[in-house]
């Protein structure tokens, strides 16, 4: 609903000749963005791998499903769907705001969004905004905050989960159903994330930084244990493909990846100290 909204005020808004954002003058060809800013390349790929980093949540999610056998459909479609809506509402928002007012966080644009309707008092307050752009201000700005309950559950679970694995080891499958053992490894699974929020509450810095080891735990470490296993399947004179196997799942893939992924971390430090 949010990437909905975002992307259908700012089309109204570039169809009109009076602005829809109060901080922002009428007209918008004044405003257009560059197609491509290589200087900040680097943090785009770090948000970009931020923003789809989800499969820490697979097993978690796979084990409560009921029917398995459609789960890679599941997040096939979901892939897909973040990486359009992300590109479209990019494209879109940022072709109309212009890098002189976008936000960091461009939600925090809508802020100040009328529809096109109301004024400034001498105060500098808005008055005579619709009701329903109050509504869409309000839901748009109060999103992030709203969904970052959700995530931040979801990596509670998650690490929770990988906490319990690591301190039972085989004997983890005999605490199934142990709900006083969950909550407890749960808990655990919050403290990281609450220790972080005290130092660092920017969402732009976080999204900038943790994409660099984002980038580690999700291309080239899999690559690397996907590899070993292989190699250890075949030291026991067992078939290496499984009913996930892919195109994507041969070694070479997995060499090819894990080396793109070491030279993307080498690539990101480097250009962020150098912009620092």
């Amino acid at each position: 609903i949010m990437v909905f909204l975002m992307i259908s005020t700012t089309a109204a808004a570039y169809r009109s000749d009076k602005s829809h954002f109060q901080n922002l003058p009428d007209g918008s060809q004044q405003r257009s963005a560059p197609l491509a800013d290589f200087s900040y390349f680097s943090t785009s790929i770090q948000v970009a791998i931020f923003s789809t980093a989800y499969q820490f949540s697979v097993p978690v999610i796979a084990e409560a499903s009921k029917n398995k056998s459609k789960l890679l459909e599941v997040y096939g479609s979901a892939c897909a769907y973040l990486f359009i809506t992300i590109l479209v509402s990019s494209l879109v928002v940022s072709g109309y705001l212009g890098p002189e007012y976008i936000e960091q966080s461009c939600n925090l644009n809508w802020n100040d969004y009328t529809g096109g309707k109301g004024g400034l008092n001498q105060d500098g307050t808005i008055t005579g905004t619709a009701w329903w752009a109050k509504l869409i201000s309000y839901y748009v700005v109060f999103f992030p905050v709203i969904d970052g309950v959700s995530i931040f559950s979801l990596c509670a679970f998650s690490l929770g989960e990988i906490l319990k694995c690591f301190w039972y080891g085989e004997k983890v499958h005999d605490l199934e159903g142990d709900l006083k053992q969950d909550i407890v490894f749960r808990l655990l699974g919050c403290v990281p994330q609450l220790i972080g929020a005290m130092f660092v509450s920017d969402l732009s810095v976080i999204a900038n930084y943790a994409g660099i080891f984002t980038v580690l735990s999700y291309t080239v470490c899999p690559c690397l244990v996907a590899i070993y296993s292989s190699k250890l399947l075949r030291s026991f004179d067992l078939p290496t493909k499984t009913r996930y196997h892919t195109i994507f799942s041969g070694e070479m893939w997995g060499w090819l990846i894990a080396t793109l992924g070491l030279a993307s971390i080498v690539y990101m430090i480097v250009l962020s100290v150098v912009q620092q």
